[in-house]
């Protein structure tokens, strides 16, 4: 238990050397048994005269717990096959019946483990038909389904005998997961989906088993490269499973990974939706959102009626137990046992909920209260889904140019997303290209248009295929003047960019020191000459603000002189932090006040210049 197995191992060897001497003893004949007694009696009369105690015979009543413990030590190592050969003898020789079903149960996921899957049938069926209690003989059914090689069809008549055994209502989602289990190993991928889905409606305490469930139908989905519904299934999974699971981590993983694609596929769906409902004409669009709104109804109706069915079977288990709860009170509350199975089905229907008014309620936040105490009937989400109209439909409606016009914005930017997760994530480049084709065919002007293009490009470039040069002439001819066409037109514009980026990086650090330095001349001069003659300095920003502080040395006085630049940054650029800036300082001039501090003034700076640093 301590997990000292070298220790361990030590102290049952002297167990097992003790256990071998008692057998050999107990196989000698009268004759040797006498002459044995007569040595072990001259033996003990020498220990006693020298001190030492006699040791004791290991009994044959403990052999049976010495192959069990034996079987567990190498268990807790992992080491399964040797674990099954003392459990082997364990059962063999074990005469107490619940014992030996339980062996044999252990010794059956054992074989189940090591994919001895003959063998663990074999032991399952024993367990399944010998006196153990129900829960266990339950289990080794399951087991043995999940397990069995052979005998699909017996054991699939079993299986729904138990589904209508009123007495597995609470395991029923383990019964139709092992029938999906045997449908997986058949090849019926859609009946086995479709048991894994009711597994999941049926589960209600069994948090593990409605995780493994939804870890089936994920990555069934996932191997369909159906990813919206896989992500669905394993967030569900997440949700549900405890944080110790082995896959925890790999399973939270893909959840993540694929959420953005689904946000961005749902996206694409609602707006195009909503656009398709624009495009009608007033009367066909009311005829159409009050279908919808029939449709929801309908749907919520459903989703109640089957909640309803599955909270049945947790009542009719309560009313069964109630009924059946021995000889005592009568009365719900002064039964012990009754009320002890109620609270156990209340936690398993609603969780654990603090003792608290509105205990049913997810969000108390939205739930009123009367001035006289009492509480309202409804929350207010409730109040809404319930009194939902066509006009509350009608407000995600893009009816004017500029909802339209928003909408296809959102549209674009998710249709030109879902390539790139498609190309760059799942490395499926078919479903990329379907959606990078369909941002340029829906003949809307946007930035994701050429983006799209390019990615087509880059794909058909590796593959080798003649449609990338399609794609680079679509580019040159629509869009002549982008970086990506610069691209195109010289493979050495990048290199050459990057160097021209250092060297204006350079000489701005350069025209900042000259300023540190007091080289205001200087400094302007530079200033006006980028500001004149360089428009696309990415700096140039900078040499606005820097050329108002070096005239606030040379001329202090000079307020519209000082102001210019400024004035003229924040006209270009109002939006940037540097314009941003302009407009605080323009701010300060209208009042009166210096934007920088004069050179020699008592308050100097925090800051120092350290000309020899790099």
């Amino acid at each position: 238990a301590l997990g000292n197995f070298a220790e361990a191992k030590r102290i049952l060897s002297l167990v097992e050397s003790s256990m071998e001497t008692g057998k050999a003893y107990r196989e000698l004949n009268f004759i040797q048994k006498y002459q044995q007694k007569r040595e072990d009696s001259r033996n003990r009369d020498r220990r006693e005269r020298s001190g030492m105690k006699e040791p004791a015979i290991f009994p044959k009543r403990l052999e049976v717990d010495y192959e069990a413990t034996m079987a567990d030590f190498h268990i807790q190592q992992g080491q399964y096959k040797e674990a099954i050969e003392h459990l082997e003898i364990a059962v063999k020789s074990c005469k107490d019946k619940k014992k030996r079903a339980r062996y044999m149960f252990v010794l059956a996921q054992l074989y189940q483990q090591t994919g001895d899957g003959t063998m663990a049938t074999y032991y399952y069926t024993k367990v399944a038909r010998s006196s153990a209690p129900y829960e266990m003989r339950f289990q080794a059914k399951i087991n043995r389904a999940l397990s069995a090689t052979s005998g699909g069809s017996e054991i699939r008549k079993e299986l729904y005998k138990m589904l209508r055994d009123e007495k597995n209502a609470e395991f029923k989602d383990q019964i139709y997961f092992a029938l999906g289990e045997m449908d997986m190993r058949e090849g019926q991928d859609s009946a086995a989906m479709k048991n894994y889905s009711s597994s999941v409606y049926w589960s209600v305490k069994n948090n593990r088993q409605k995780g493994l469930s939804y870890l089936r139908l994920a990555d069934m989905h996932f191997v369909e490269q159906d990813y919206v519904k896989a992500q669905k299934y394993y967030d569900s999974c997440v949700k549900v499973l405890p944080e110790d699971y082995d896959e925890y981590v790999v399973i939270k993983n893909k959840a993540d990974g694929l959420a953005d694609l689904v946000y961005h596929y749902e996206t694409v769906v609602f707006e195009d939706s909503v656009q398709m409902i624009a495009a009608m004409d007033p009367a066909a669009r009311e005829k159409f959102l009050k279908q919808t709104l029939k449709d929801m109804e309908e749907a919520e109706a459903l989703r109640k009626k089957q909640e309803q069915e599955r909270m049945l079977q947790t009542q009719t288990k309560v009313n069964d137990q109630s009924t059946t709860a021995g000889t005592g009170s009568k009365w719900y509350f002064y039964n012990s046992k009754v009320r002890g199975s109620g609270f156990n089905d209340f936690r398993a229907q609603w969780g654990s909920r603090p003792l608290e008014d509105n205990w049913r309620r997810s969000e108390k936040s939205s739930f009123a209260t009367n001035e006289d105490g009492s509480d309202s009937t409804e929350n207010t989400t409730a109040v809404k889904s319930d009194t939902m109209t066509v006009d509350d439909l009608m407000t995600d409606i893009p009816l004017t140019q500029g909802a339209m016009d928003s909408s296809n914005v959102r549209l674009m930017n998710s249709l030109y997303m879902l390539g790139v997760i498609y190309k760059e994530q799942l490395k499926e480049e078919e479903d990329a290209i379907t959606y990078f084709k369909q941002v340029i065919d829906r003949g809307i002007e946007h930035p994701r248009v050429l983006a799209s293009m390019y990615q087509l490009y880059l794909i058909y470039t590796k593959r080798g295929s003649a449609e990338a040069e399609t794609y680079k002439q679509m580019i040159l001819s629509r869009y002549p003047d982008s970086e990506i066409a610069d691209i195109m037109r010289d493979p050495e514009y990048l290199r050459k960019k990057q160097e021209e980026e250092k060297k204006e990086l350079n000489e701005y650090a350069k025209t900042l020191i000259d300023y540190q330095q007091r080289y205001y001349g200087a400094v302007i001069t530079k200033c006006n000459e980028v500001i004149n003659f360089d428009t696309t300095n990415q700096y140039i920003n900078k040499y606005y603000l820097l050329k108002a502080f070096a005239i606030s040395k040379t001329d202090p006085g000079n307020k519209s002189a000082i102001a210019s630049p400024l004035q003229a940054l924040y006209n270009s650029d109002p939006q940037s932090e540097e314009g941003k800036q302009a407009k605080i300082y323009l701010d300060k001039i209208n009042a009166g006040q210096p934007i920088v501090a004069p050179d020699g003034n008592a308050d100097p700076s925090i800051y120092k210049i350290d000309n020899a640093a790099q």
